[in-house]
């Protein structure tokens, strides 16, 4: 097992020297699988699952990942609104919208990410440093498209999973499994995931699953791979902790929109 990493970390580290300077897209799907707490509300099952199966198709995104050899933005390509065309869509999307929300700038040299957001109205600029996770590389391979991805796993808090809804109430670890591809050799991915010898291709963690559908290399017309500036400054930890507050609100607000207040009289 370690001469299969040390080979597999010195390919990666061949191809990534002797390359010609490129940039490359990557389009995602993402898919979130929605536990919305009814408050024990006595609502008929039937229309529980209709709300359900709501929630999760405005959780359904599709992201668009633009990289070069250090660096990459990760950005929603769909905005969705509710069928109504309301904002209630958008606000159920930045309930779930998870990291990836907003415009994600990752850079591996500097060990950085800047995300641009709007939430509630408001834009932030969400800095933080990258997270470093500990990937267990393992020898299953499996083809994403033409690409051949090999197997990589880690475990992480829930509370600092990027795909925990609940993060409020979620405190065990949560297993993620990755597939990434040496055959494009960057070390980065879609939303916060980096840090493997090829690009990510697939992510599962736990409530969203994460696909690549399509990649295009040596991009003609390149994107301006910048970190964003505008936004009030908060650190990853603080705009968490108003996604709590918000989720919690919106919760409350649901319970009373659906029978929570008291009974009327007649």
């Amino acid at each position: 097992m370690k001469l299969f990493h040390v080979v597999l970390c010195f390919i990666f580290s061949v191809s990534i020297s002797t390359a010609q300077s490129f940039q490359g897209k990557a389009v995602y799907l993402s898919k979130t699988k929605v536990d919305f707490d009814f408050g024990g509300r006595k609502i008929p099952e039937d229309q529980k699952q209709r709300m359900l199966k709501r929630l999760e198709e405005q959780s359904q995104k599709s992201f668009i990942l633009y990289f070069d050899k250090t660096a990459s933005i990760y950005e929603e390509e769909v905005v969705l609104e509710g069928p109504d065309g309301n904002k209630r869509g958008a606000m159920f999307a930045a309930i779930f919208g998870g990291p990836g929300a907003g415009r994600y700038y990752k850079n591996i040299v500097d060990k950085e990410s800047k995300r641009a957001v709007e939430f509630f109205g408001k834009n932030f600029l969400v800095e933080d440093t990258l997270q470093m996770y500990p990937w267990t590389l393992e020898k299953e391979t499996k083809k994403i498209g033409k690409y051949t991805c090999f197997k990589a796993t880690t475990f992480v808090d829930k509370k600092q999973n990027p795909f925990s809804i609940n993060k409020d109430t979620l405190q065990t670890k949560t297993k993620l499994t990755v597939w990434y591809t040496p055959e494009i050799p960057v070390s980065l991915g879609p939303a916060s995931y980096w840090g493997l010898p090829g690009l990510i291709l697939s992510v599962n963690g736990g409530e969203t699953q994460i696909l690549c559908t399509q990649v295009v290399l040596n991009l003609k017309e390149k994107e301006d791979i910048k970190a964003p500036k505008s936004g009030k400054k908060v650190t990853e930890e603080e705009f968490q902790a108003l996604v709590v507050e918000k989720t919690k609100e919106l919760r409350e607000r649901f319970k009373k929109g659906h029978g929570g207040g008291k009974k009327r009289k007649g």
